[in-house]
């Protein structure tokens, strides 16, 4: 990261946040720094997960992405169709992908004739298959360059817009630019919760989901607590 921050100093600002509304004629905080230190936290970390639920096409849904040291997987699920893993190596240009249901073989992973047989298997993606970029991750695959400032990542300006309480916990509510829930990787209007701490960490993301028509909520999860993510030995390609 190119930008440094006493982190101490934010610490501070958050504490007084925190211990009720700014006294008239106070000057908000600055949003920036509070990013700054947020994302500087976030990459002490060796590993997280994040937990999103929706609806799409009317079907209970639900999305899970965990990143850790060695790689990243993501578990996306929907009641009407079943469950995909796709698991991603930190070191690999290639996607293991295993699914749960027939459907899901045709459906998520346009297996073209799915059969019984090839469901809760491991299959794996090669860069060179037509259908690798649209299951994989393309921006970013590890904490130390997801929380950055950047292009891909996050957008240097972030605006204080308050603090609030989610699920029980007190957060500080910050309008940002982001890459996170983005298909394209492009800078996109997001809002960002952080905790309300000495130590502040991202608490939760808000955002559009492509293909979901309402806001999504997603929170982050097990900081620094994800087991290692082992890379299924297959070596058996996802069929056509």
């Amino acid at each position: 990261m190119t930008l440094s921050l006493g982190v101490a100093v934010v610490g501070t600002l958050v504490l007084t946040v925190l211990r009720g509304p700014l006294p008239a004629g106070s000057a908000a905080p600055n949003g920036h720094d509070l990013l700054v230190a947020a994302l500087t936290n976030a990459r002490k970390n060796s590993s997280y997960e994040l937990y999103s639920a929706f609806t799409a096409s009317g079907s209970p849904s639900s999305m899970t992405y965990f990143v850790t040291a060695t790689g990243q997987e993501t578990v996306d699920s929907e009641q009407e169709t079943g469950t995909v893993f796709f698991l991603q190596p930190s070191d690999a240009h290639r996607v293991f992908i295993r699914a749960t249901t027939v459907h899901a073989l045709l459906i998520f992973l346009s297996v073209r004739a799915p059969r019984a047989s090839e469901v809760n298997r491991w299959f794996y993606l090669a860069p060179s298959d037509k259908r690798y970029t649209s299951m994989t991750a393309s921006g970013p695959r590890t904490i130390a360059t997801q929380f950055v400032i950047g292009p891909h990542t996050f957008g240097s300006a972030a605006k204080y817009e308050g603090v609030t309480s989610l699920r029980g916990t007190k957060v500080i509510k910050l309008g940002v630019n982001s890459s996170m829930m983005s298909p394209t990787n492009a800078l996109v209007p997001t809002v960002l919760y952080i905790t309300d701490s000495s130590r502040p960490l991202p608490y939760a993301t808000e955002g559009k989901i492509n293909g979901i028509s309402s806001t999504v909520t997603s929170y982050f999860l097990r900081w620094d607590s994800v087991p290692k993510l082992h890379v299924p030995s297959s070596h058996d390609v996802l069929p056509q």
